[in-house]
């Protein structure tokens, strides 16, 4: 056997080699686009028309969070229901509104809520008294991490059912970065409500304060700004 030709057979199997670790990237990389293909919004065809418990259980609200929730809806709307419609009306923000929570937004009416609803302090982000809501944009929601969340945990196949609610329990916990990177209670593949509302004390009064007041926004939106497009 020549010198010349071990070289010529070294080469070639060097040749092969590359060849087959060059498909089998590419055969990875296919795969890899397909599992994070993006969908559309699975509840983009949901509506503010007073299905509040039916909403909710969509959002994926655990089921104490839920029930606060609509009880403290139906309270805040025959209390600051005329209120709220008349402040988005005279607003002077009053088309960005209508963009925002008529369904035009960057982000669905659901989080686009944050905005004018949750203030950020020292002490954390909290749900604005109903009373003090004027809809004026939080500069906190600017910077937030909210978009990333919506993708990762709703606009993918596969989804969980309550992605939403995640989502929301994230932001208002502060704990984007944490629930982006899987970390902790926040593990995607390891979620339970009841460790996360457990590590997160005044968690659950947010989720259902912010989406009473949420929901009554929403709906009175509809009349205030949404049918006069």
């Amino acid at each position: 056997m020549t010198t010349r030709f071990v070289v010529s057979l070294a080469a070639l199997v060097l040749l092969l080699g590359a060849n087959v670790f060059l498909l089998g990237a590419e055969n990875f990389e296919v795969r890899s686009t397909e599992e994070v293909k993006v969908i559309e919004d699975p509840l983009s065809g949901m509506r503010f028309e007073g299905k509040r418990e039916a909403n909710l259980k969509r959002i994926g609200l655990p089921a104490e969070a839920r029930d606060k929730a609509v009880r403290a809806a139906n309270r805040l709307d025959r209390q600051v229901g005329k209120r709220i419609s008349t402040a988005m009306q005279k607003s002077e923000r009053k088309a960005q509104l209508a963009e925002d929570l008529c369904g035009r937004g960057f982000l669905p009416s659901r989080y686009m809520l944050l905005e004018s609803l949750v203030q950020e302090s020292n002490q954390g982000r909290t749900v604005l008294p109903a009373n003090q809501v004027n809809f004026e944009p939080r500069d906190w929601f600017s910077i937030s991490r909210l978009e990333e969340l919506h993708e990762k945990f709703e606009r993918v196949e596969g989804g969980a059912e309550d992605a939403s609610a995640r989502v929301l329990a994230a932001v208002l916990a502060n704990k984007e970065t944490e629930a982006l990177n899987s970390q902790g209670v926040w593990s995607r593949n390891e979620w339970s409500w009841d460790r996360v509302l457990k590590a997160e004390p005044r968690l659950e009064q947010k989720l259902s304060d912010f989406m009473a007041l949420g929901l009554v926004v929403l709906e009175r939106a509809q009349s205030a700004l949404c049918s006069a497009e």
